[in-house]
């Protein structure tokens, strides 16, 4: 009669924390004798038993490879040994590291992470949506594009490493319009008396800032960066022409011309 021994040349991976329970198989057993199985060298991880049966089950309390030596025997009889490994490794987990707000036309870039698990990692969008003109690079994880609409986006990232396991993670990302300027004349002033005008804006993301980019304001007035305000007391009469800038805090901005007359 052909040798007993053991079929079972591999064991599947554990996953910390995650029940595990799989049964060995022997090669030529014989009709009648009842079969016991035990472990002659070696241990396994801890949370893992092997039953006389051949089950070998349990938790895994955390990532750990451990190889033994597994004997099956009939009572008193036949027998045979397979040394084999068991592997458990860390639960599979998802992070995020984004920004939570963009801007439309303003490049975006974010980063999902994951831990544990065994690559390589594959990524996809479980459930809701990024903005429009944001993808997702399946491989790397990485969230990129460019804005193409403002608006609040909800959605869930899940990965899943090579031995199945999957783990989801919620990224939530406000995209605000793009920066702009709504002013569009300035009113006029007078020499020798107190002036005073708003400039108006539009979309973007504070802090923003105000900055005259070119031509001139006249003598006795001028822009205060943070308020959007001109004010003064103009000193010559005359027609100024000016461009004025603002930008935000993630780097839009716009320009217009505008004309501050002084009579």
């Amino acid at each position: 009669m052909p040798d007993l021994y053991v079929a079972t040349t591999a064991l599947p991976p554990g996953i910390a924390g995650t029940s595990y329970s799989f049964t060995l198989q022997p090669a030529n057993p014989e009709a009648g004798w009842p079969l016991v199985w035990d472990i002659t060298q070696g241990s396994l991880p801890p949370g893992l038993s092997l039953s006389e049966n051949g089950v070998i089950s349990g938790t895994p309390s955390g990532p750990d490879t451990q190889t033994v030596t597994i004997r099956v025997r009939e009572p008193f009889r036949r027998s045979g040994e397979r040394q084999l490994t068991v592997v458990v490794g860390a639960a599979l987990t998802a992070s995020v590291s984004a920004p939570r707000v963009g801007e439309v036309g303003l490049r975006y870039a974010g980063k999902a992470s994951a831990g544990g698990g065994s690559g390589p990692f594959s990524w996809s969008v479980a459930g809701g949506a990024l903005p429009s003109g944001v993808s997702l690079d399946p491989a790397s994880g990485t969230l990129r594009g460019i804005p193409a609409a403002s608006g609040s986006f909800s959605a869930e990232l899940a990965v899943m490493d090579e031995s199945g396991q999957t783990a989801t993670v919620p990224v939530d990302i406000r995209v605000a319009p793009r920066i702009s300027i709504a002013t569009a004349r300035l009113p006029s002033a007078v020499v020798g008396r107190p002036y005073r005008a708003r400039l108006m804006s539009g979309g973007g993301l504070a802090p923003r800032r105000w900055t005259v980019a070119g031509g001139s304001l006249p003598r006795g007035v001028h822009l205060d960066g943070r308020a959007g305000v001109l004010s003064g007391t103009p000193r010559r009469a005359g027609s100024y022409r000016l461009r004025v800038r603002i930008s935000d805090r993630l780097g839009g901005a716009a320009t217009t011309a505008l004309r501050l007359v002084v009579g």
